[in-house]
C-alpha cells in the first residue's frame, strides 16, 4: 500500500495514485479526520478534494457536496465508536460502509440528486445521521 502521506498528497492535488472509487473516498476521509481539528474542517477538505478530483478526470457533474459530507460525518462515527481502529481494521468491523447506498437511509434520493445537495451540505430529510462526539 501507498504510504498515507504520499496517497493523500496526490488525492488532494487531483491526481491520486490508483483508481479513487468509493474505498478511496473512505480512505480519504480517513486521513484527513486525523488531521483536521474537527469534523466540520475534515467535511470541508474532503469534500473540496473531491470536487477537485471530479473537475480534473472532465466529470464535475459527479461531485456532490452533501454525498461527500454526509460519508465524512458516517466515517466520524465509526471512528469514535472504535478510535484505536486502523482504518483496514474500521473497514472489516463495518463493513456496511462500502455499502454506496447507505445514504438512502438517511436522505431521499430526490433530495441527494437536487441542485442545492449538489451545491451545500444538506441535512439529512429521513434520519440523522448518528452523531460523533
Amino acid at each position: 500500500m501507498i504510504a498515507d502521506e504520499t496517497w493523500l498528497a496526490r488525492a488532494e492535488a487531483g491526481h491520486p495514485l490508483g483508481a479513487f472509487g468509493h474505498r478511496e473516498h473512505l480512505r480519504l476521509t480517513w486521513l484527513v479526520l486525523d488531521r483536521e481539528p474537527s469534523v466540520e474542517a475534515a467535511a470541508a477538505r474532503v469534500s473540496d478534494t473531491i470536487r477537485r478530483l471530479a473537475q480534473a478526470h472532465g466529470r464535475p457533474q459527479r461531485y456532490n457536496r452533501t454525498v461527500s459530507e454526509a460519508w465524512v460525518r458516517i466515517v466520524a462515527h465509526c471512528r469514535a465508536a472504535r478510535p484505536n481502529e486502523p482504518f483496514d481494521g474500521m473497514t472489516t468491523q463495518c463493513p456496511w460502509l462500502f455499502d454506496k447506498r447507505l445514504l438512502l437511509r438517511h436522505y431521499s434520493s430526490r433530495l441527494l440528486a437536487s441542485p442545492q445537495a449538489r451545491g451545500e451540505w444538506i441535512a439529512p430529510d429521513l434520519q440523522p445521521i448518528p452523531d460523533h462526539p
